[in-house]
C-alpha cells in the first residue's frame, strides 16, 4: 500500500473527516505523515513543546497525567486523536503518552492544524465533543486524590454533588457560619496547570462580579498552591437538565418564567462586557426562596469573554460551547457578543417545552450541520406551543 493511500484509510477511520469532499480528504492526507511506534516509546511528554496532530491508525496508548508519579486517566486506540490539547490551548503537552501496543499514527504539524480548524469549523466542534467524551471516559480511571475533609480551615466536607472534567462540586459546611455551601474545586491535575486555574480564576472574578438575584452567588474564592475553589450557594432544585430528565417537557408558563430568569441575568451580565458563551439547560439550576417558590439562577461562566481586560484563553477559531446550543458563529470559531446567549436561551426554550433539543441528529456533524444551515422552530415539534412563544423562539434563532 502506497503512503498516500495508507493515510487515506486512516483518515476514513475517524469520524472527524466525514464531511471532506473525496478530493479534499486527499488533499488533506497530502499533508501528513506516517509514524511507526514500538511498544514502550513515550509519543509526547507534559510540558514539552506542542508541535504536531496525531491520528491513531492501529495499535494502542495509555494517557498518564503531569502529576508526580504520573496516573493513568486514558487509553487510546484507532480512531482516536492526540495533541490537539497541548496545540489549541497553550502550546504546550498537557500529558504524557506512551504506547502499550505497536502503533501506526498519523502526524499533523501544528501550522497545518491551525489552518484545518480554521477552514473547517465543523472538524473543531467535533474536537470539541470528542473531548468532553475522553474527559468522561478519565472519570472511571483512579480518582484523584482524596479532598481533605476541612478545606481553608473553614468548609467541612460532606459529600460531592456533582463531577465534571476538570472541577468537582461539593457540599460543604461552612462552620465559621453554620450554613451549607456548594464549592466548585478545580481538581488536583488542572490546579496545576497556569492556564487551567487562570480561566476558573476568572470565572470566580466575573460570577462574584455579578451580584443578581438570577446568577448564582459566589460567596468565597480561594487560590491557593493546593487547592483553587469557590464557594457559592446550593442549588436545591438541581439543574433544568436534570429536571427534565425527571419530568419530560415543561409548561409553557414555567419556561417562560424560567427565560424571563435568565434574559434578566444577561441583561445584567452583557452590561458588563461579559457574554456566557454556554447557556444550556445544566447551567441554568432551581432555588427555593423563602416563601417556598422557585426561582432559577445562571451558574458556570467558565467559558465567558468578560470584556477588555479578559486573558486570551482561546485560540483563534476554536470552539468552545456546546454544540446544540452555541450560536452558528460561535461554532466557526468567529468571535461573539450577547446575541450569541440569546440563541443559546432559544435553544433552551425549544428544549423545556418539547422535552428534546432543538437540533437533533445521529451525530454530532449532523446537529452541528442543522446549526450551520439556520433551522428554525418552525421546523421542529412546537405544535402544541402558543404561536407567540414559537414566533419568539423563531426570532432567536435567527443567524
Amino acid at each position: 500500500m502506497s503512503d498516500i493511500s495508507e493515510v487515506l484509510t486512516g483518515l476514513s477511520q475517524i469520524g472527524l473527516f466525514d464531511t471532506f469532499a473525496d478530493a479534499d480528504l486527499r488533499e488533506l492526507a497530502q499533508r501528513f505523515r506516517i509514524q511507526r511506534w514500538e511498544k514502550g516509546r513515550t509519543v509526547c511528554r507534559a510540558g514539552d513543546p506542542a508541535t504536531t496532530f496525531f491520528v491513531v491508525v492501529r495499535g494502542e496508548l495509555e494517557v498518564f497525567s503531569p502529576d508526580r508519579p504520573p496516573r493513568k486517566i486514558n487509553s487510546l486506540e484507532a480512531g482516536d486523536f492526540l495533541g490537539e490539547v497541548g496545540l489549541l490551548a497553550g502550546g504546550t503537552r498537557t500529558a504524557t503518552i506512551r504506547v502499550s501496543h505497536d502503533a501506526t499514527l498519523l502526524a499533523l504539524s501544528a501550522a497545518d492544524f491551525r489552518e484545518l480548524m480554521l477552514r473547517r469549523p465543523q472538524v473543531v466542534a467535533q474536537i470539541s465533543q470528542e473531548l468532553a467524551r475522553r474527559l468522561a471516559r478519565q472519570s472511571v480511571m483512579p480518582e484523584e486524590p482524596q479532598t481533605p475533609s476541612l478545606l481553608a480551615g473553614r468548609y467541612r466536607t460532606q459529600r460531592t454533588l456533582g463531577r465534571g472534567g476538570m472541577a468537582s462540586v461539593l457540599l460543604v459546611r461552612d462552620e465559621r457560619l453554620g450554613v451549607d455551601r456548594a464549592l466548585k474545586l478545580l481538581v488536583p491535575r488542572f490546579a496545576e496547570q497556569e492556564q487551567a486555574r487562570t480561566r476558573f480564576e476568572v470565572e470566580a472574578r466575573t460570577m462574584a462580579a455579578l451580584r443578581h438575584r438570577h446568577i448564582v452567588t459566589v460567596h468565597d474564592v480561594v487560590v491557593a498552591p493546593e487547592h483553587v475553589f469557590m464557594v457559592m450557594e446550593v442549588a436545591t432544585g438541581g439543574t433544568l437538565a436534570q429536571r427534565m430528565e425527571r419530568e419530560g417537557p415543561l409548561s409553557p408558563r414555567f419556561a417562560v418564567q424560567t427565560m424571563i430568569s435568565v434574559l434578566k441575568a444577561l441583561e445584567v451580565a452583557h452590561g458588563q462586557r461579559v457574554v456566557h458563551r454556554d447557556v444550556k439547560p445544566a447551567n441554568v439550576v432551581a432555588m427555593r426562596r423563602d416563601d417556598g417558590r422557585w426561582r432559577c439562577k445562571l451558574l458556570d461562566f467558565g467559558l465567558c469573554t468578560a470584556g477588555r481586560d479578559t486573558p486570551m484563553l482561546t485560540a483563534a477559531g476554536v470552539l468552545l460551547g456546546t454544540p446544540g446550543y452555541a450560536a452558528p458563529e460561535q461554532i466557526r470559531g468567529e468571535t461573539v457578543d450577547g446575541r450569541a446567549d440569546l440563541y443559546g436561551l432559544a435553544c433552551v426554550m425549544v428544549e423545556l417545552l418539547t422535552g428534546r433539543p432543538a437540533f437533533r441528529g445521529g451525530s454530532r456533524q449532523e446537529v452541528v450541520s442543522h446549526q450551520l444551515a439556520g433551522k428554525r422552530c418552525r421546523d421542529l415539534e412546537m405544535q402544541d406551543i402558543p404561536e407567540e412563544v414559537v414566533g419568539l423562539l423563531d426570532r432567536g434563532l435567527s443567524p
